[in-house]
């Protein structure tokens, strides 16, 4: 029997007995039964076609209006129809980005403050936003609920004792993955729930981890499901395995084994890398197939190259290379197409997190550049013609990121 295995038969009960601790019989109840659809709802649903296995980060969120997005400390919105980007703050005497006297910056209501400390995280729901930020009195890290225009904020979790990485929402529930205490102290790696329909002010735990000194990563939702890897490391073994979460009854189970990542998806099912080729898993027959879109052909051609997906659409697909042979990191973007040939390349867009948008029936790239904690966007349907020329290009650079020391010293 190999180690993992003996570790889950060891652990499983214990954790589930804590997993039972955390959630109770109110797993249920996180999200609303009209939400139980087998389908993609765009208004509702984690967009998965902002999935990056390289920087699960998600900075961006569209409404019917435009675009959200954090760059830097500061909260921006892009009105589609104009492309005018504009902080969202609404004040006269506001410098917004530009002030420089760190006594005032925190005062600027577009300053969020909270991705100096951990995972960023942006999402639009029924006309709300919801985003970490700092408090100006205390300094400390919220995870908080506001309208579109920023106005009417309120905290839902402080997240400063208890930081949150790999946070996103689906379905009217936010997700992220930490640690947590149960009824009686003890803190237990998993993936958390905090409900924004059902009114709970405290998150729970709806998958508790099975590895001793084990980590979760690489988060993925779709329709009824999270999917998430379990991991462990030790100095002479790695192992991880694929769970999915159903929504509806709060009950995971292990669907993949080792050595498997989840890329995007294929044909609404899910194409996963193993030893270095790309497949589909077939979520009814739960089968493993090759890609249909030929992309190994292309990796093979770079042998060199560590390669990762990113961003997959029905017909398209982004990937970030890093150079094993040289040590350095391409930080150009290659575009393929469904056939796995390379259709354009985006000076400076790989390893960053981005999405696609739908507006007026036409889709957009998005992509959060993390060397410039800016945006840059492209019209899809130009990208497969080869041409690379953004329809936004929003810089950060600038910025300076602000800690929550500076924000204690302001007072009220």
């Amino acid at each position: 029997m190999n180690n993992r295995k003996l570790m889950k038969l060891i652990l499983l009960p214990i954790l589930c007995a804590a997993a039972l601790t955390f959630t109770g019989c109110g797993s249920q109840t996180l999200i609303e039964s009209s939400s139980y659809k087998t389908e993609y709802l765009p208004e509702e649903d984690y967009n998965y076609q902002s999935y990056n296995w390289c920087d699960q980060r998600q900075c961006m969120a569209q409404s019917d209006e435009g675009i959200y997005f954090l760059a830097g400390d500061y909260l921006f919105f892009m009105n589609w129809d104009t492309k005018q980007t504009v902080p969202l703050c609404f004040k006269t005497d506001c410098l917004h980005a530009d002030e420089t006297d760190q006594e005032k910056i925190v005062f600027c209501d577009a300053f969020m403050g909270g991705g100096a400390v951990q995972t960023p995280f942006l999402a639009y729901y029924r006309d709300k936003l919801y985003t970490i930020c700092v408090d100006r009195t205390t300094g400390k890290d919220n995870l908080v609920e506001m309208n579109p225009d920023g106005s009417d904020r309120k905290v839902l979790y402080s997240t400063s004792d208890n930081p949150l990485s790999s946070i996103f929402m689906h379905r009217g529930v936010i997700y992220f993955i930490n640690k947590l205490k149960d009824l009686n102290g003890e803190a237990h790696y998993g993936l958390n729930a905090l409900s924004v329909v059902s009114g709970a002010h405290e998150p729970v735990q709806v998958y508790t981890g099975v590895f001793e000194g084990g980590w979760l990563q690489n988060f993925f939702a779709y329709e009824n499901y999270i999917y998430i890897s379990d991991c462990y490391y030790t100095e002479t073994a790695f192992d991880s395995i694929i769970i999915r979460y159903d929504i509806r009854t709060g009950e995971s189970e292990e669907i993949l084994g080792e050595g498997i990542d989840i890329y995007g998806l294929e044909d609404n099912n899910l194409l996963i890398r193993q030893n270095g080729l790309y497949y589909v898993y077939s979520l009814k027959d739960k089968t493993l197939t090759p890609s249909r879109r030929n992309y190994d052909t292309f990796l093979q051609a770079h042998p060199q190259w560590q390669c990762h997906c990113e961003n997959p659409d029905e017909d398209f697909a982004m990937f970030s290379y890093y150079d094993s042979e040289a040590g350095s990191i391409i930080y150009d973007s290659y575009v393929l197409n469904s056939q796995g040939e390379v259709a354009a390349v985006i000076p400076d867009a790989a390893w960053s997190n981005g999405c696609i948008y739908d507006f007026n029936g036409e889709k957009y790239v998005f992509r959060y550049v993390n060397r410039y904690k800016g945006i840059r966007a492209y019209a899809k349907k130009d990208l497969l013609q080869g041409i690379v020329d953004p329809i936004l290009v929003f810089d950060a650079d600038n910025y300076n990121a602000i800690m929550p020391a500076y924000v204690t010293k302001t007072g009220n």
